[in-house]
């Protein structure tokens, strides 16, 4: 099952990874006759995103590295995503690739794509759900963040002008509180540790994978990314992505928050938007590695939209 494929394999998943030959890669989803998407992290919580896109879409988890290592791990995010990616090319020897990951999973995904195109290979999507971008130096920070603190304070502003707190006790604390984590974030970014915000518990399910993430500094690169951003999630996630992401961002605002994504509720409209951007992406590879008669270097050319 995991021999090298033939040219026209290449266009098909590869199976189900065998866990006695790999230590990271987990399939979430059995096997189809599309290419796999990677999807980071793995847990049996992400399995009903997995069935839902569909029987003939392999979704191949990437387990993190305290889950299947005893020796030291790697100290940066970069060294952990190379040992990712001699996996990856193992399983699928040539691209195009197709990547996805859930909050601090989308940073390393990111990663993950970035270390692929500079190795001339190529990487079809790049699918974030909800991934605050960590690691964009302070200086840029305020330069990317400054519009949408301005617009925030605005809003805030309006509604003390409308004498909204004496309407709703204890509104002026909570947004208090709030704006003081939104300056001190932009300000120190991953080094920032709220003790009472529920985005940063999400990611403290795995110490060493949140450390990691959190000591990344991310680099510019030549990749389109889409973000499925939670519409109750205020934290400017775009603009951040737009620095870092340089072929651009297509944004997808989903319902729920950052916590419930996964709820059912809430989990069916962007899973079947994942899809279809899923599919449009494999189609267009398709044709042009059809046209052009071998694989191509990088994503085409997008502009930013939302």
């Amino acid at each position: 099952m995991l021999n090298p494929p033939t040219k026209c394999e290449l266009a098909h998943s590869q199976g189900e990874p065998r866990r006695d030959r790999y230590q990271y890669l987990v399939p979430l989803s059995g096997e189809g006759c599309r290419p796999p998407l990677f999807f980071i992290p793995a847990g049996i919580e992400y399995l009903p995103m997995a069935s839902a896109l569909g029987e003939d879409q392999p979704v191949i988890g990437l387990s993190t590295y305290s889950e299947v290592h005893d020796r030291q791990a790697p100290d940066c995010l970069e060294d952990l995503a190379a040992d990712y990616i001699q996996e990856i090319l193992d399983f699928q020897p040539q691209g195009p690739y197709f990547l996805c990951g859930f909050s601090l999973g989308g940073v390393f995904a990111f990663e993950i794509a970035r270390q692929l195109v500079h190795s001339g290979r190529a990487v079809a999507m790049v699918g974030l759900l909800d991934s605050f971008p960590h690691g964009i130096p302070t200086a840029r920070r305020l330069q990317v963040f400054a519009p949408h603190l301005l617009r925030r304070c605005s809003h805030h502003a309006r509604s003390i002008i409308s004498l909204r707190f004496l309407s709703e006790p204890g509104w002026l604390r909570a947004r208090s509180r709030a704006a003081g984590h939104l300056g001190r974030r932009v300000v120190l970014g991953s080094a920032y540790k709220p003790d009472e915000d529920g985005l940063d518990r999400v990611e403290e399910f795995n110490p060493y994978f949140s450390q990691v993430g959190r000591a990344y500094s991310a680099k510019p690169s030549d990749i389109h990314v889409t973000l499925f951003h939670a519409r109750d999630n205020h934290r400017d996630i775009p603009s951040g992505w737009r620095y870092l992401a340089k072929e651009g961002v297509t944004v997808h605002k989903v319902p729920g928050g950052h916590m419930g994504l996964f709820q059912p509720e809430h989990s069916q409209s962007w899973i079947s938007t994942l899809r279809n951007s899923l599919h449009s992406s494999q189609q267009h590879h398709c044709t042009a590695e059809h046209l052009t008669g071998g694989s191509l270097a990088r994503h085409p050319n997008r502009k930013s939209r939302t």
